[in-house]
C-alpha cells in the first residue's frame, strides 16, 4: 500500500520479455496475484491520493525526469562507492553482453536488472522529490552485479600470479570495500 511498491509492477513487465519466458503470461498465478494486489492496493491508493499529491515536490513531466534520472544514477554510485559501482557495471556487461558471457543469463539476472531499472525509472518519473533513500532497493542488484563482475575478474589470470584469484579472496575484499565506503 506504500506508493514505492508500485515500482514492483514493472518487474514482470521487464523480466518476462527480457528472459523470453512468454509462457508465464499464460500462468493463472501471475494474473491472480496481480488481481489480488490491485484489489487490495488500488482502493487504498485512490483513497489516499488527495493526501499524497500535495506533498509532491515537483510537477510531473520531462523537466523532473531530466533532473531526477542523473540524480538517482549518481546517488546509486555514491551509495555503493565508485569501485563497487564500476564492478556492478562490469557485472551487467558480463551478464548481458555475449562477448563476455558464455551461457545465456538466467532469470535471476533479468529480475535484478528489472529491479534496478524499475527503481531508478519509477523514482525518476514520480515527482515525490529527490531523495537518495528511495534507491535502497536498487542497491542490492548493483551489489549482486558487482559480485558477478568481481567473479569474472577473478577468472582472469594475472600476469604476476599467472593464475586466477580464488573467488573467496575476492569476496573478502568485496565485503571490506562495501563496509569501508559510504553505504
Amino acid at each position: 500500500t506504500k506508493g514505492d511498491g508500485y515500482l514492483l509492477v514493472l518487474l514482470p513487465l521487464l523480466t518476462i520479455p527480457g528472459a523470453r519466458r512468454w509462457r508465464l503470461l499464460r500462468s493463472p498465478s501471475l494474473w491472480l496475484s496481480a488481481a489480488f494486489v490491485a484489489a487490495v492496493c488500488l482502493p487504498w491508493t485512490i483513497y489516499t491520493m488527495k493526501l499524497v499529491t500535495p506533498t509532491m515536490q515537483s510537477a510531473p513531466g520531462w523537466a523532473f525526469v531530466a533532473r531526477a534520472l542523473p540524480f538517482y544514477i549518481f546517488q546509486l554510485k555514491t551509495a555503493t562507492g565508485l569501485l563497487l559501482f564500476s564492478l556492478g557495471l562490469l557485472g551487467i556487461l558480463v551478464c548481458f553482453l555475449p562477448a563476455f558471457s558464455s551461457p545465456r543469463p538466467r532469470g535471476l539476472w533479468f529480475s535484478m536488472a528489472a529491479l534496478l531499472i524499475a527503481d531508478v525509472v519509477f523514482h525518476a518519473v514520480v515527482p515525490a522529490g529527490l531523495e537518495p533513500r528511495y534507491l535502497i532497493s536498487a542497491t542490492f542488484p548493483v551489489l549482486l552485479f558487482a559480485a558477478e563482475g568481481a567473479r569474472w575478474l577473478c577468472r582472469l589470470p594475472l600476469p604476476i600470479i599467472r593464475r586466477p584469484i580464488p573467488v573467496s579472496a575476492a569476496a573478502l575484499v568485496f565485503i571490506v570495500l562495501f563496509a569501508a565506503f559510504p553505504f
